[in-house]
């Protein structure tokens, strides 16, 4: 939420700053299990979370992410 915002478009300091993609757009273009990797491996600036989030709180973000 700290770089893309709590509606995933990235309008957030940090977001400019990252010049973070809009999520609504990446849901269109990528499959949960897609989304599922980058956010658990992490995807150029974007850092892995695959460590410090349950493989549940992942899978439940990515869902999240596609119905943005």
């Amino acid at each position: 939420a700290r770089c893309h915002g709590p509606d995933g478009r990235g309008q957030t300091e940090q977001g400019k700053k990252l010049d973070v993609p809009d999520l609504v757009i990446e849901a269109k273009h990528n499959s949960t299990s897609r989304l599922t990797r980058i956010v658990t491996n992490g995807k150029q600036d974007m850092p892995a979370f695959g460590k410090k989030l349950t493989k549940s709180q992942i899978n439940a973000l990515a869902s999240y992410v596609r119905k943005l």
